[in-house]
């Protein structure tokens, strides 16, 4: 007979405590590993919504003699995507954990946010079939958000897939990095780590998704470059500016030792004040019924900080201009 346990998460530190321990009650007795596994299991898949999910979360364990079926649900529209390994990459792993010991596993998204489920107890697969996961080229957050805001095409055009790769990575540690601290916090945290969490997760998190999605997907198909053609609200400008005061703040605190992630690569500084600006630039112009500026390449880009660099001038003395006026 089916026995079933629900919990719904709490914030803090004992939450991901919790949910094992229910695991460890509802399967106590189970032999061979099949509970060990369902333990690891829940805590990956509760680790992954507390941190890249909203509230509230909801973990439900169903066991059966031989067979565990676990759910963990949460409130964000955002599908976890499967990362292209990096051996410095602190995050991104936990879902090949969850392949590796579930029978099978999938994505149920709606309206009201998404459902991660996976099965233990027979042979184990690899990889998850197509049917159970989200194609990633397709999922986007407008999809799954019927009243999202109009949204505008923006064109960046090619950027090294390996540099995109590294820099959504590196803003993934920082942010995996102050979410366990403000999880683990006794204390309240300063208000400039609560901007910088709310900006990247929330604010500015659709443009940042999308970006990671479309490197994701060329890395997986070989390709050197990524040709970044995004669609986004006009609030996304906006937000755009919040998020590089923010990632200018991590780093700030990276490089005072407050953050055991290091500062962001000067290449990355570069990739992110570029795109920043140009997708600022075009959503504005067509937001008021004007031809896109069509963004200067990151390539160009690159030389001029290249040359600023090898000239030893300070950056607030030397000024490159975007198409549409911003400069930076």
């Amino acid at each position: 007979m089916a026995r079933a346990a629900e919990l719904v998460v709490q914030p803090g530190p004992d939450g991901v405590r919790d949910a094992r321990r229910l695991a460890s009650a509802t399967l106590d007795g189970r032999s061979n590993g099949l509970a060990a596994d369902a333990e690891l299991v829940v805590t990956e898949l509760v680790t992954n919504a507390v941190l890249h999910g909203a509230p509230p979360v909801l973990v439900r364990i169903t066991g059966r003699r031989h067979r565990v079926r676990i759910e963990v649900s949460d409130s964000a529209l955002t599908l976890p995507l499967r990362h292209h390994r990096r051996s410095e990459g602190m995050t991104g792993r936990g879902l090949d954990v969850v392949e590796t010991l579930s029978h099978a596993w999938g994505v149920q998204s709606g309206p009201e946010g998404k459902l991660v489920w996976a099965e233990l107890g027979r042979p184990r697969r690899l990889f998850p079939s197509r049917s159970d996961y989200p194609d990633a080229d397709a999922a986007t957050l407008s999809e799954l958000d019927p009243g999202a805001d109009v949204h505008y095409p923006v064109r960046l055009g090619w950027v090294p897939t390996e540099l995109l790769l590294a820099a959504k990575a590196h803003i993934d540690n920082i942010l995996r990095e102050l979410t366990l601290i403000r999880e683990g916090a006794e204390t309240g945290l300063p208000a400039e780590t609560i901007d910088v969490l709310a900006t990247v997760t929330e604010d500015f998190a659709e443009a940042r998704i999308e970006i990671k999605r479309q490197a994701l997907a060329a890395a997986r198909r070989g390709d050197v470059y990524t040709d970044l053609t995004l669609s986004l609200p006009l609030t996304a400008a906006d937000a755009g500016v919040r998020y590089l005061a923010a990632l200018d703040e991590a780093d700030r605190q990276a490089r005072s030792a407050r953050l055991l992630t290091v500062a962001a690569a000067p290449s990355h500084r570069v990739f992110r004040e570029w795109y920043v600006r140009s997708l600022c630039d075009q959503l504005k112009s067509a937001a008021m019924g004007e031809a896109p500026h069509e963004a200067t390449t990151f390539a160009l880009v690159l030389a001029h900080e290249l040359d600023r660099m090898a000239a030893r001038v300070a950056p607030s003395e030397v000024y490159y201009r975007y198409p549409g006026g911003t400069e930076a």
